[in-house]
């Protein structure tokens, strides 16, 4: 008698979605790699990360960014009928997988501009604090299962993807909190390495929040619909 193993590795492969086992999998990669890499201490004691995270002109954006997402994804998942505990997983891994993403692209670039990859700023190996946040990043995939691969969301990867090229093009050029002295438009007003920082910073967290929401935006009948939901 030969049984028909399909059904079990389908539901298998269901169970392997949840948001609850991905983000613990994760959870589980960055306690490992902090246990023999020392990751969090890192990102604590990365004082160079900390002081540009809370001086910079770009924190108000990232506050912003951070609540917007939050908030459109929680709403979104809440009409499409998600249990409550899985749209807190899911809405609070974007923010925190986005702002990973964005630091650890916007300073891996000034290590390609330099061409110095033998530490990361001198803290250590660079693919130690790589793995570092890269593994925040994979908080992103908690909502996996919630994924609507939409031609905006392809559009909010490809606009990323030319922000920072043209950014490290033209020099990758860097804005302080006075703005008044900008190496290509100088005098009065913002300069321009200021709108590429904010447009990447703002495309990084689009990007990352328009899988859920598109798939939120199609499943947003569910409300209405007794038979499409997680919820009791």
């Amino acid at each position: 008698m030969v049984l028909n193993r399909r059904p079990t590795l389908c539901k298998l492969f269901e169970v392997l979605l949840l948001p609850e086992v991905i983000f613990l999998a994760i959870l589980l990669l960055a306690y490992f790699g902090d246990k023999y890499l020392g990751i969090w201490n890192f990102i604590y004691n990365y004082r160079g990360f900390l002081n540009g995270f809370t001086t910079t002109p770009i924190l108000p954006y990232t506050i912003f960014m951070a609540g917007a997402s939050f908030s459109a994804s929680c709403t979104l998942l809440y009409v499409a009928r998600v249990k409550i505990w899985r749209i807190a997983l899911i809405s609070a891994s974007i923010p925190l997988a986005a702002m990973a993403t964005f630091e650890y692209v916007w300073n891996f670039l000034f290590l390609l501009r330099d061409g110095n990859f033998s530490s990361w700023f001198g803290y250590g190996p660079v693919w130690v604090y790589s793995f570092g946040f890269l593994s925040l990043s994979l908080f992103a995939l908690t909502g996996v299962k919630y994924w609507k691969l939409s031609a905006s969301v392809a559009v909010a990867i490809l606009s990323t993807i030319v922000v920072f090229v043209y950014w490290y093009i033209i020099g990758y050029p860097q804005s302080g909190p006075n703005l008044i002295n900008s190496t290509l438009f100088p005098g009065n007003g913002i300069s321009l390495e200021y709108i590429l920082n904010v447009a990447s910073k703002l495309l990084v967290f689009i990007t990352f929040s328009a899988p859920v929401i598109s798939w939120g935006i199609l499943h947003s009948g569910n409300y209405h619909n007794n038979s499409k939901t997680e919820m009791s």
